[in-house]
């Protein structure tokens, strides 16, 4: 199969005459629109390969996927309910989802967040819980239905019950037939103490074939429960039996499980073993075949994978054996002898399958003459090149050799599909080819259709073996342009939100033969053509010739982010698509409850804020924390100070303040000590004043004198007052510490590319 398209089949290695197989084809479109494949089936037939066409249109669709499909609830007393488990239900499609109903069935009950609909991307969940009504495994499930494709989703439910006292959930386990040599899936007993005390284990021991795994440990508390897995390993064929044996301090110990399966392998039967051809077989023809009948005389079924039986070089099979064999069944082998040399030769025809004994052989006896015509083609297939409708490739060519010791016979070499014998042949079509000779065929191809075209030169003679035919095979090309994308879709992986991504690149190359012509290139969703795209609105593509489409992801909200870019164009299947996707990440800084972004505290104390960083949209990175704003002489610190957020992380904000000094300082500049003046005491004074009025009477007379004598008691004032006594200085100017007030302060957490987030925080000092 190619393209959107996958296929099964029934048909194996080989098919006979008047018989059919079922070929199963599957589409899983991968863009939005029209898509195109085909299945080609490769035989020995004229005509070969045979081609199916298919199409089919991908379109937007709600998808449904579970992060739990089931859920097991282990034991729980009959009559009491079990904690709650989850599964999460996200859209993964490229539509909306529309949910009828959501229902549990059983001993289960549901409830769910999940609304009438759910948009693209995004998820609710469902709860379930577990009340036993009866003993033993209980089962049931939680079903969506929607408008989702496909089967309704159920999430599958499984507990047990058990009742007062110590009991086992089954004393029989039964195992299907199991292959010898195998080991099954496990068969789970549950062992539930409801005695009201504890009860002590001994041992838990498997006989037979059989082994045992446990979570009984070497107790189980009052009101608890554990599980018993036993597996089922057959040593032979037939019924094989076993036992769990459980010894504990419970009434009715030891306790037992009794176990049975079956052996299963199949045997083949050949009758009869080997084969000789009588008489003598022409090189190059065919005998009558004699049958073989192979007998699975087994009890399972034999696998014969398409290709399990092979015939050697000079032999030929055909079976109705198909893919597998039930039990006791039959089928037959059909051999022929296809010599080609003379002698006696000898050779297999090998049986590969699941028997024991594996691959099985059938001997085979057959003498050949040479005495006519035989014919051997070089190469036996032919492979075109892609070809443009409308258009004649240039001829490939085949010999024939007539291999055989007498005259080969052309009847006549007629061609089948868009091929046909080209100039320069010599094979006669209706003549003859001398022993030994050779003559070459030469075979041209004209396409009528886009696509694989498979065809055929038949060549019909006197050898054995006729018809000859050459296969043959080619791809039919549009004649006009054609677009050839490297990629039909984009995934950009995660990016924070509103930011720009790395560029991605699709190459478009023009496979057509004339020139392309690009009418728009139109993004859509949180996509963009960025930097270094060549493929523009009115762009011209010479045919073989390429151009690029670079494209970037800025997501505007969280989770999976959808897109496309469309390409209009003068090819066929216009317009054609690139799909993309993203996923949008973010996260955020918050107060948590409980907690505030304000405190008032007094100088030399220190504030403490706690606050939450959470990521969404699958954000995972490396986050570096900052604070700004401290008051004077305080300072702020974040604890940690650098992490990976990717999930919900409190940090813890410290700011603190410095205490203001009781002592006053002197006037003078901020922080600048005051000047120490030399101590001015009462005598020192009294000498300056009379040493003073003195001079002041000799010098200027009486009137003067009272002048100085004034000016020099204002003086010595200043001078007390300046640094009298031992008082302490003067109080002037601001004091030391953190000033009271109100400050305002930002919490920043940031990302090595610079993606940040920011949140405030309000101190007041008293």
């Amino acid at each position: 199969a190619s393209g959107d398209f996958a296929q099964t089949n029934t048909c194996g290695s080989s098919l006979a005459p008047g018989a059919s197989c079922i070929i199963t084809a599957a589409f899983t479109p991968t863009a939005i629109g029209t898509r195109e494949g085909s299945i080609a089936v490769t035989d020995n037939a004229p005509g070969s390969p045979h081609v199916v066409s298919l199409t089919g249109v991908g379109i937007l669709a709600p998808v449904i996927t579970l992060s739990s499909t089931s859920l097991i609830f282990g034991s729980r007393l009959i009559g009491t309910t079990s904690p709650s488990q989850t599964s999460t239900l996200t859209n993964a499609g490229t539509a909306v989802l529309n949910i009828t109903s959501i229902a549990a069935s059983g001993d289960f009950a549901q409830t769910n967040n999940c609304g009438t609909s759910v948009a693209v991307g995004a998820n609710c969940t469902i709860s379930a819980s577990f009340t036993p009504t009866a003993a033993g495994f209980r089962t049931g499930g939680v079903a969506i239905t929607s408008d989702a494709r496909g089967s309704v989703p159920v999430i599958t439910l499984t507990g047990i019950g058990f009742a007062p006292g110590i009991s086992l959930s089954s004393t029989i386990l039964i195992f299907a037939d199991q292959f010898v040599g195998t080991t099954s899936v496990p068969q789970t007993v549950a062992l539930n103490n409801g005695s009201g005390t504890s009860l002590a284990i001994t041992s838990i021991v498997a006989s037979g074939d059989f082994a045992e795994t446990n979570t009984c440990g070497s107790s189980v508390a009052s009101g608890a429960g554990c599980t018993i897995s036993v597996t089922f390993t057959p040593t032979a064929r037939g019924t094989r039996l076993g036992a769990i044996t459980i010894t504990d301090s419970g009434s009715g110990s030891p306790r037992t499980i009794t176990l049975s399966g079956t052996g299963a392998a199949p045997v083949v039967t050949l009758i009869p073993p080997s084969l000789t051809f009588t008489g003598n077989e022409t090189v190059g023809t065919k005998s009558l075949p004699l049958p073989v009948t192979l007998t699975n005389s087994g009890n399972a079924t034999l696998i014969l994978p398409m290709d399990g039986i092979a015939a050697s070089l000079n032999f030929f099979q055909s079976s109705n054996c198909g893919n597998s064999l039930a039990a006791g069944a039959s089928c037959t082998i059909s051999v022929a002898f296809t010599p080609t040399m003379p002698g006696l030769l000898t050779g297999t025809i090998t049986i590969a399958d699941n028997a024991a004994d594996s691959p099985q052989k059938i001997n085979l006896t057959g003498n050949a003459v040479d005495t006519g015509p035989a014919v051997k083609l070089s190469p036996i297939s032919l492979t075109f090149p892609s070809q443009a409708l409308g258009t004649i490739s240039a001829p490939q060519t085949v010999t024939l050799t007539n291999t055989g010791n007498a005259a080969l016979t052309i009847a006549s070499i007629v061609p089948s599909g868009d091929f046909f014998p080209a100039s320069g042949i010599t094979c006669p079509n209706g003549g003859s080819v001398a022993a030994g000779a050779s003559c070459t065929i030469n075979v041209s191809f004209a396409p009528t259709a886009i696509g694989t075209r498979a065809g055929a030169i038949t060549i019909t003679d006197n050898a054995g073996g006729s018809p000859h035919v050459i296969n043959l095979i080619g791809t039919g090309t549009p004649s006009g342009p054609a677009v050839n994308l490297s990629t039909g879709n984009l995934s950009f992986g995660s990016q924070p939100l509103n930011t720009t991504s790395p560029t991605q690149v699709v190459t478009l190359t023009n496979g057509g033969t004339v020139m392309l012509t690009i009418t728009s290139v139109d993004p859509s969703g949180d996509f963009a053509p960025a930097a270094g795209t060549t493929c523009k609105n009115g762009t011209s593509v010479a045919a073989g010739a390429s151009c690029t489409i670079s494209v970037t992801f800025t997501p505007t909200a969280t989770g999976t982010r959808n897109g496309a870019i469309t390409i209009a164009d003068n090819a066929p299947n216009a317009p054609h698509a690139i799909a993309l996707t993203g996923i949008g990440t973010d996260f955020s800084i918050t107060t948590p409850p409980g907690s505030t972004n304000t405190a008032t505290i007094s100088a030399g104390q220190a504030a403490t804020y706690t606050m939450t960083l959470a990521p969404s949209g699958g954000f995972n990175d490396t986050i570096t924390m900052s604070c700004s704003g401290a008051p004077p002489g305080g300072a702020c610190s974040v604890s940690p100070s650098a992490f990976t957020l990717n999930t919900t992380t409190k940090i813890t904000i410290t700011v603190t303040t410095t205490a203001r000094s009781n002592a006053v300082p002197v006037s003078g500049p901020q922080g600048v000590p005051p000047l120490v003046a030399p101590r001015l005491d009462l005598p020192w004074l009294l000498w300056l004043l009379a040493v003073t009025s003195l001079g002041s009477l000799a010098m200027f007379g009486r009137k003067r004198a009272s002048l100085a004598f004034g000016m020099t008691m204002l003086f010595a004032l200043l001078c007390l007052g300046c640094a009298g006594g031992t008082g302490a200085p003067a109080p002037v100017g601001p004091t030391a510490g953190t000033p009271p007030g109100n400050y305002a302060l930002i919490v920043t957490a940031s990302t090595a590319n610079g993606f940040s987030h920011s949140s405030p925080l309000s101190l007041t000092v008293k």
